[in-house]
């Protein structure tokens, strides 16, 4: 079980609209316009921070959205127990399956 180039391709269009999205829509810096954190912001960044965990695709070349992270990261109480932690573990979940794929 392979990620399809396709699959691939819409990971990074994702990437690459929210980029677009940070860097020239939102003023603010979040995604409601507001300027405060807002449910929007937690559950985007999930999928973002996800997307990132998988090392499926390439996040360097977009720097609103880390930057975007930083900021809900400062302001979300508890974000580095709620997301990080989570993340970190799937990490490994992605890792092993990846390697199980691959024979390793």
């Amino acid at each position: 079980m392979t990620m399809s180039s396709k699959r691939k391709a819409h990971l990074r269009i994702y990437c690459l609209h929210s980029d677009i999205f940070f860097s020239s829509n939102r003023p603010t810096g979040f995604i409601a316009g507001t300027s405060h954190v807002t449910i929007a912001d937690i559950t985007a960044v999930a999928t973002f921070t996800t997307v990132q965990a998988t090392g499926l695709v390439d996040t360097s070349p977009f720097t609103a959205l880390p930057a975007w992270v930083d900021k809900v990261r400062a302001v979300v109480p508890g974000f580095q127990k709620i997301n990080d932690a989570g993340i970190e573990e799937f990490k490994k979940v992605i890792k092993k399956v990846l390697d199980d794929v691959q024979g390793k």
